[in-house]
């Protein structure tokens, strides 16, 4: 001890300085950079654990309303009247009406999946067997290519789903052939017996999804490359993910961490080998459909966290040959430095009490730098996806109020129309009883799906319309319609011809008034004097329209109008300029009669719109 006390003594002063300032500014140096190193690590694991978790739970949300709309298509095919009565036919083999029992059901199933582009195929199994099915891909109910061509009522799906009353999902299959290669998803639901007569089941329905369609709900938030998702059965196998290789692989229980989710451990594992990055990684896991099915997340904490670990050793090494250059930069560094760690850490202490809208102040185009713009980032998607929680939040509620809209059966309503109708038969009053039978017709057209028709379906809705209205009024008009008999099969949208019929009866004429002279006529009218383009005329000689109503009207002014004028007009107006934009048009003018004429343009087509 003593030999190296002289020894250092025996040094020139100038070497004994520096070697002073080198310790001395070193040991600060360091213990600074690993406070920051462990500060920032620890942060930044944090925060990505907390993104991952609420990643997850805003896909669990998603994921929630995508499956409810494919409960609600298996709840429309078990409350579907038309499809009951016709599998009951199936399970007694009633002969008269077995043939025609499939064609009904079969045409029922593709007016429910219609509207849902993702639903591939639909499939009754009834309880004495018989498969019934519609293949969107081939688009036939005869060739399947996503229904399995074998007998479904020997598949354990079938006893699964006729033992239960759960909305169940099953492991999903591939698809390949002619038709391409596709992943889909199998969802099935009993049919109970709507008579109540028997507890046993009528069959079962089973849906098939493209599993795509689930799997770029998970990849919304895994573009940037750092993050996978797994949806799974409760057993854990792969139903849906980004990463197809992972579809059916089975993630099992982790062993070693008996308080991890079940399977967390082989997500963690899957998703690095498709990344390969080496890196740390944050999970999370959410239970769904009352544990039917599960929700794995992945997301690897970050290149700013690598970054920012790399960047203090490099750090610690160019100080200690800095500072025997110079003590002072590398004291006013360490302070600059320390200032900026001040205020990141100050921005997520504020973050952290739920100051979202803080940001960190740093602009440099170092390390701390990066932190803080990837700090600031994180805060900015933090308040992106609560507002998307927000949103999700309103489009459940949404969905709520439409789902009870939607159990309004219109069903009812037909049936007491036509149990009124064979009360009116059975009383001898044969007039009324087909007054009934236009009026259920007319309220069968209004609520069909389908928004085209042909022109000859559209007439005769006016017609029963016209037989009613003239009961009503007890003959005082006269309604003519004249249909050139080559466009009887174009297609139009409905209901553009009974609004205007309409309007001459309510504003035209005054039925209160007798007058044996006059004759109260109206003219319907479809032809094609131009070339590809449809006219449609409605004439009365009632009291005409006022001249400032029919400008403001051929102005394309549709501001509401005053007392209820020209409401049904205005809508005809509207939904032209919908559908048809500047290929259409409605006018008004004077009748030579001295009514009103109302006249509508659109294009010709001869083919029915998808």
């Amino acid at each position: 001890m003593e030999q190296s006390d002289t020894a250092y003594k025996r040094l020139p002063f100038r070497i004994r300085l520096m070697l002073l300032i080198l310790l001395v500014s070193i040991l600060p140096i360091l213990v600074l950079q690993m406070l920051s190193y462990a500060t920032i690590s620890q942060t930044v694991t944090e925060n990505t654990q907390q993104i991952c978790e609420n990643n997850n739970a805003a896909d669990a949300q998603a994921i929630t309303l995508l499956l409810e709309r494919y409960q609600t298509v298996a709840d429309k095919v078990s409350a579907n009247l038309e499809i009951l009565e016709n599998i009951e036919y199936l399970n007694v083999w009633d002969s008269r009406n077995y043939r025609l029992a499939g064609t009904r059901i079969r045409a029922e199933l593709y007016d429910i999946v219609s509207p849902y582009p993702e639903i591939l195929g639909i499939c009754i199994v009834t309880r004495q067997g018989e498969m019934l099915f519609q293949d969107k891909v081939t688009q036939s109910v005869l060739e399947s290519y996503i229904v399995p061509a074998e007998n479904l009522w020997y598949a354990p799906v079938y006893q699964q789903t006729m033992d239960s009353h759960e909305f169940l999902y099953h492991p999903t299959e591939q698809r390949s052939g002619a038709y391409g290669e596709r992943q889909v998803m199998i969802m099935s639901q009993s049919i109970p017996d709507h008579t109540g007569v028997s507890d046993q089941n009528m069959g079962v329905v089973l849906l098939y999804v493209d599993e795509a369609e689930v799997a770029a709900l998970l990849d919304m938030r895994g573009q940037d490359g750092l993050s996978v998702s797994f949806l799974t059965d409760a057993e854990g196998r792969v139903l849906a993910s980004p990463q197809k290789s992972a579809i059916g692989y089975l993630l099992q229980p982790a062993a070693a961490d008996p308080a991890a989710a079940p399977g967390m451990q082989d997500a963690v594992r899957l998703t690095e080998e498709q990344l390969h990055t080496g890196q740390r990684y944050a999970s999370a896991c959410s239970a769904l459909e009352g544990g039917r099915l599960r929700l794995y997340s992945v997301m690897q904490e970050g290149s700013s966290a690598y970054a920012t670990r790399a960047a203090t050793v490099t750090t610690i090494l160019l100080a200690a040959v800095l500072t025997m250059i110079s003590v002072l930069i590398a004291w006013r560094y360490t302070v600059r430095v320390g200032r900026d760690v001040g205020d990141i850490l100050d921005t997520m202490d504020k973050a952290n009490q739920g100051r979202l809208d803080v940001r960190s102040a740093v602009r440099r185009k170092d390390e701390f730098g990066a932190i803080s713009g990837h700090l600031n980032h994180m805060l900015e998607r933090i308040q992106e996806l609560l507002r998307r929680t927000e949103e999700a939040k309103d489009r459940q509620r949404t969905a709520e109020i439409q789902a009870l809209e939607a159990q309004i059966n219109p069903h009812f309503m037909f049936n007491t129309l036509d149990s009124i109708n064979w009360m009116a038969i059975e009383n001898g009053q044969y007039e009324i009883s087909q007054m009934l039978k236009y009026l259920s017709e007319l309220f069968r057209y209004a609520v069909r799906s389908s928004e085209i028709v042909e022109i000859r379906t559209e007439i005769e809705h006016l017609r029963q319309y016209v037989y009613l209205q003239q009961r009503r009024y007890a003959y005082a008009f006269v309604c003519r319609i004249h249909v050139e008999k080559q466009l009887e099969a174009c297609h139009i949208h409905k209901l553009l011809l009974q609004p205007l019929v309409e309007n001459a009866l309510l504003h035209g004429y005054d039925f209160s008034e007798q007058n044996e002279e006059r004759e109260n006529i109206i003219h319907v009218s479809v032809a094609s004097a131009v070339p590809g383009l449809l006219t449609i005329r409605v004439q009365d000689n009632g009291k005409g329209m006022e001249e400032t109503l029919m400008q403001q009207l051929n102005a394309g002014d549709l501001t509401q109008p005053r007392q209820g004028q020209a409401i049904g007009v205005r809508n005809v107006i509207a939904r032209v300029q919908m559908y048809y934009g500047a290929r259409g048009s409605v006018r008004f003018f004077r009748s030579p009669q001295g009514g009103l004429t109302v006249e509508i343009q659109i294009p010709l087509e001869q083919e029915e719109k998808e």
